[in-house]
């Protein structure tokens, strides 16, 4: 891998510890690992902050975005490079850029070097407390363990160390390690991390959004555990989220609508609806999407003001690569309500997407015309959300329900009754979900369903689905999502109609067909290792589809 023998000499020539506001700003002033460096806390908190800060280099967020929605089928080309087209179309090879790893081995390393080399700080320094050596080391794992996660969803099998590359002569020739190993070590430091780990960082909402509490380790927990088929182990990391205290859904109580008794238009009766107040959903928009760090946000990948996204300027603008895909928007995930046609789903018009432009990225408010509110070059600053609570609501959810669904074969009235408390449950997260989003009728599986003993599991299943799409439209969700789901008991049944389905919407029309017949090669779910690290490291064998 020969982009090691580059993070050695990683430097952020920034002051050390700026002020409280400036956190993210803080990094060592020499990037090399050296065993005399470490010898004070602020050392050890200056490289832990570097970490942080790597995120935001070599267009990580970007390559997050694109790893989670290029294969989806919610964006449509604009002006899009060819590479990008060629993952889209499944004309995948590995020369693709797209497929370079590069910036998330940059993270590993350094989260690797801090973990390696701080106790010589905690040795030499007396106010370095083993608490904040225990925090400092604890957070480095999270964020080490959510970079393999990325590249484990993504490739599968990659390679794997937990020790740092601090000298230009280590053995830089790493072997792939099976992903599903890399999970269990995952799931494994982490348990270890948390209860070292504090709830609560600082009283700066930044800190607190943008570096690992013990709450947003517990969020990549239970994403893991549910990506393993852990559903146990996704349930009781999602209630310790759910749990605290700390976040809260915007708006989940509702104040943003107000009940209006209208005429049903397909049983002529009187319903009550909810209408809109605007003032308050594009509050609702703005603290989110624009501002950042709302009461909802678990963890984001933070920007300072004046350090703008040039890779999402280029991916989202007007001119920009993608634009939203409306047909299947409205087709599928965004229907109207049949009741009454001024009951809309929130998460629509302004929200996720304007005039085809992916909003979300691009908008400075929810209400107006889409080219005057549109925001320029230099506001591109807003963070990248990488967990929220409503993620978390939904993850227990299909959790639950994917516990019920293996008691359907127990017919006994123990197993019954646990069935349909778990389906409950996940049903009433699903309702707070959409309830805050103003979500219709039509886009309701479970419409008129009084009772959850006559649910079934695999309907509750695609309504969890589908909502994940309509709540985490351009958010780097919608591929892994739709691969977990398939990939589910071994691609059990018809599971992998999952990705046969997008492929409808996500490829051009020429290319389905041959993009089908390559998802029936479950190597074909992973990309490629980039050409330039199998040239690099003669210990990677490239992955199956692309040999």
């Amino acid at each position: 891998m020969k982009y090691i023998a580059k993070i050695v000499l990683f430097a952020l020539l920034v002051p050390v510890f700026a002020s409280c506001n400036d956190w993210l700003n803080t990094a060592p002033e020499d990037g090399v690992v050296r065993e005399e460096y470490w010898k004070t806390k602020e050392e050890v908190y200056a490289w832990l902050i570097g970490c942080y800060s790597a995120m935001i280099e070599d267009g990580m967020p970007e390559k997050m975005f694109l790893w989670g929605e290029l294969r989806g089928e919610t964006i449509m080309p604009n002006n899009i490079p060819s590479n990008y087209q060629a993952i889209m179309d499944g004309d995948i090879t590995s020369t693709n850029n797209v497929t370079s790893w590069a910036g998330f081995y940059k993270v590993i390393n350094q989260c690797n070097s801090l973990i390696a080399f701080s106790d010589k700080a905690l040795q030499q320094d007396e106010s370095f407390t083993q608490a904040m050596y225990d925090q400092y080391c604890a957070e480095a794992v999270a964020l080490r363990s959510l970079m393999y996660f990325y590249l484990v969803r993504t490739f599968r099998d990659v390679p794997y160390t937990s020790t740092g590359v601090y000298k230009d002569d280590q053995n830089l020739q790493l072997p792939k390690t099976d992903g599903s190993v890399i999970l269990d070590s995952l799931v494994h430091s982490l348990e270890l991390a948390i209860p070292k780990m504090a709830g609560r960082l600082s009283d700066d909402v930044r800190v607190n959004k943008g570096r690992f509490t013990s709450y947003a380790a517990s969020a990549l927990l239970a994403d893991i555990y549910l990506w393993k088929e852990d559903y146990e182990g996704c349930v009781r990391n999602a209630n310790i989220v759910m749990n605290s205290n700390q976040y809260n859904l915007l708006y989940g109580d509702g104040s943003h609508l107000r009940e209006v008794e209208v005429i049903n238009s397909l049983t002529g009766q009187t319903d009550t609806i909810y209408n809109v107040f605007e003032s308050e959903a594009n509050l609702w928009f703005q603290k989110l999407y624009v501002d950042g760090n709302c009461e909802e946000s678990i963890f984001e990948i933070q920007r300072e003001d004046d350090y703008y996204n040039e890779d999402f300027y280029s991916l989202f603008h007007s001119s920009g690569a993608f634009y939203a895909r409306m047909d299947a928007l409205n087709d599928i995930y965004l229907l109207p309500s049949e009741v009454d046609n001024s009951w809309y789903d929130l998460r629509g018009e302004g929200y996720s997407y304007k005039s085809n432009l992916i909003w979300k990225h691009v908008g400075l408010a929810r209400e107006g015309a889409a080219l005057s509110n549109i925001r320029p070059r230099e506001d591109m600053t807003s963070n990248f959300l990488v967990y929220r609570l409503s993620d978390v609501m939904l993850m227990k959810a299909e959790a639950l329900n994917q516990q019920a669904k293996a008691l359907e074969a127990d017919t006994s009235a123990q197993a019954l009754t646990e069935k349909v408390e778990k389906l409950e449950e996940a049903w009433d997260l699903i309702k707070q979900v959409r309830f805050r989003a103003n979500a219709t009728e039509t886009t309701d599986l479970l419409y008129g369903s009084t009772s959850a003993q006559d649910i079934a599991p695999s309907v509750m299943e695609k309504f969890i689905y589908q909502e994940r799409v309509r709540e985490f439209l351009y958010e780097g969700k919608r591929w892994f999502d739709a691969l977990r789901h398939a990939k589910r008991n071994g691609y059990e049944g018809e599971n992998l109609q999952y990705l046969l389905d997008i492929s409808i919407y996500g490829a051009a029309a020429d290319k389905v067909a041959n993009l089908q017949a390559k998802y029936q090669n479950k190597d074909f779910h992973y990309l490629p290792i980039n050409e330039s690290e199998i040239r690099a490291n003669k210990k990677l064998i490239q992955n199956p589809f692309y040999q």
